[in-house]
Order: C-alpha cells, then sequence, then structure tokens
C-alpha cells in the first residue's frame, strides 16, 4: 500500500509518498487548483491512501479536488 501525506499551508503543500522499501518521495506543491491538479497528476498512477493535515480552512479546496478525483482519504 502506497500512503501520501500532505502537510497543508495557505500556500503549499508539503507531500511525502511513502513507498516499499524506504523509497519515499518528497514533493512540494502551490495550495490552488494548479498545484492540485499537478498532485493529482503526480500520483494518478499510485492509489494512495492519503493523509491531509486539515489547517483551517486551507485543505478544503484541496480536500474537494481530491474526493472528486475518487482519491481515498483519511
Amino acid at each position: 500500500m502506497i500512503t501520501i501525506g500532505i502537510d497543508v499551508s495557505a500556500k503549499t503543500l508539503d507531500v511525502c509518498m511513502l513507498l516499499p522499501a524506504g523509497k519515499n518521495k518528497h514533493r512540494k506543491f502551490d495550495n490552488d487548483r494548479s498545484g492540485h491538479t499537478k498532485l493529482l497528476e503526480w500520483i494518478d498512477s499510485t492509489d494512495p491512501v492519503i493523509a491531509l493535515e486539515a489547517t483551517g480552512v486551507y485543505y478544503l479546496d484541496l480536500a474537494f479536488a481530491l474526493a472528486r478525483a475518487g482519491k481515498r482519504l483519511m
């Protein structure tokens, strides 16, 4: 199973993809529609479980984008 953790702030998303054998990946995306699209493209070929930090209201647009894309949120 692939797990993705996302640290949400007003302007950026720090994303860590936890892969088997410790070959983890980290990327940073803008917390806007363009950044959400790039994040979804990055994880498109995976079927991850996503843990999303709910910081104020800054996570809402991302949570909706992930849900619309059919991603599993924890």
